[in-house]
């Protein structure tokens, strides 16, 4: 939300220096614009971020605006394009140098097998990958099992504030120790069936109707 200002102010980078100083010089921060900066703001950012040792700008302008994200990445690595589902796009996006790391989300691009077509094109520009998460829990499992099976996947998104049916994620999931979830050995998505009653998180999941 802070990159929709035009310029930078002393509250903004105290807010980078301040996750900084809490997560500690060896971890990369990335700063996700929303699509919020413009050609005239985009530079002072960008400039502001490198100076706190920010690593990557997800969705830094329009992502419309390829031309714009071509400059931007010549000054901090970008990463796009989380909204997208048309893999000519993402093509047009490596074609052109406009990002340093092919962003998509499974439930957009046509699930396992596209996923896996764009993580191997990427590849061949030299690009690595991320996974994008904004569903439920299912799509998040999903997300991290794709990560952990593609090597050139960087990083996969642990959405914590898109949590529907996080009750039915194995606690393992819900924990991050130096920037890695455990994911076990349970077959498929490592999902169980849905079973009513409290849950492990401690909410309860009733039955609405019995269907005969």
């Amino acid at each position: 939300a802070m990159a929709k200002a035009p310029s930078p102010s002393g509250c903004d980078l105290a807010r980078l220096q301040a996750v900084r100083s809490a997560v500690g010089s060896d971890v990369s921060i990335w700063v996700d614009a929303v699509n919020q900066l413009t050609r005239q703001s985009a530079f002072k950012w960008c400039d502001a971020f490198l100076s706190k040792g920010v690593a990557a700008i997800q969705a830094p302008v329009s992502q419309d605006d390829v031309d714009m994200m071509v400059v931007v990445n010549q000054r901090l690595p970008v990463v796009a394009s989380e909204a997208e589902f048309r893999q000519h796009v993402f093509k047009n996006l490596l074609d052109k140098g406009a990002v340093s790391y092919l962003q998509f989300c499974l439930g957009l691009v046509g699930g396992f097998g596209a996923a896996t077509e764009l993580d191997r094109m990427a590849k061949e520009y030299g690009i690595r990958t991320t996974t994008m998460c904004f569903s439920t829990a299912i799509l998040q499992s999903a997300s991290l099992h794709f990560a952990a099976a593609h090597p050139n996947v960087a990083i996969a998104e642990f959405h914590q504030f898109h949590d529907n049916l996080t009750a039915l994620l194995p606690p393992s999931y819900c924990k991050v120790v130096d920037g890695v979830i455990e994911l076990g050995q349970s077959p498929g998505l490592g999902l169980a069936p849905i079973v009513p009653g409290i849950q492990h998180d401690g909410g309860n999941i009733g039955v609405y109707r019995h269907l005969h």
